[in-house]
């Protein structure tokens, strides 16, 4: 079955199946490959669709029930309960793209492999914030990591909103231009991605209230300050929610 890891991440490549079937199948597009397959004459692409059907299916029958038991051993842990950005359902997501690229023997997997269908699929230019830290995550590794390290430099890349630090590294993460503010559209990519569930009357307070009536962005001091007060009082509705 680890032939069939091989074959699936190296070989067989949809670089002609649709984006959709790529994203089902957690394929890397390295289309190249591909190519020369079919100029040697050595498949087709129906044939090819057939065997990587085939292959994938008893692939995922192999290891279906493992999966499951190791993503609830997972989501059980203390941390995924407490986690400052992600929550639970957005940590299960994330296991199911990830385990894709794994190595089944070491649980591994290598984030470009993750980062080069994210970009086939448009991901980056929907989500260009998370788009951004797993840019950077990428070039900074070495080798395939395990899940728990990927989550977990993940978020250090994001920035953790309830640490001031985190704030600021949110904002230049943000701030791709460089240009030291933050405009209602930035604002929004940070609701929309983050799950911060900012509404439009949420922007017109840290662009108004905040920075000043008659102000169209926001510097980077007062967003972390507005940022840091509105995380504390999330904590606080939370706190009250669990003690109901």
């Amino acid at each position: 079955m680890q032939n069939i890891h091989y074959w699936m991440k190296h070989l067989l490549v949809p670089s002609l199946i649709s984006a959709e079937v790529a994203h089902r199948f957690g394929l890397d597009l390295y289309s190249s490959r591909i190519d020369k397959i079919q100029e040697r004459g050595i498949l087709n692409i129906n044939l090819l669709w057939v065997i990587l059907h085939i292959f994938y299916q008893l692939f995922l029958m192999s290891r279906r029930d493992q999966i499951e038991k190791d993503k609830q051993a997972l989501l059980a842990k203390p941390w995924v309960k407490n986690h400052p950005i992600f929550t639970y359902d957005h940590i299960a997501e994330f296991y199911e793209m990830f385990i894709l690229y794994a190595e089944p023997r070491t649980k591994k997997a290598d984030v470009r492999d993750i980062l080069v269908t994210a970009k086939t699929l448009g991901l980056t230019d929907k989500f260009p914030i998370i788009a951004h830290a797993l840019d950077d995550l990428a070039s900074s590794y070495d080798d395939a990591v395990d899940f728990e390290t990927f989550i977990s430099d993940l978020t250090a890349k994001l920035g953790n909103p309830f640490d001031q630090k985190g704030r600021v590294q949110l904002f230049k993460l943000i701030d791709v231009d460089g240009k030291g503010t933050l405009d209602k559209g930035d604002l929004h990519k940070i609701s929309d991605e983050l799950r911060f569930n900012l509404t439009e009357e949420d922007i017109e307070e840290i662009i108004h209230n905040v920075a000043g009536y008659e102000a169209e962005d926001v510097t980077e001091e007062k967003f972390e300050k507005y940022l840091g007060k509105r995380v504390q009082r999330r904590q606080v509705e939370q706190e009250i929610y669990r003690n109901k």
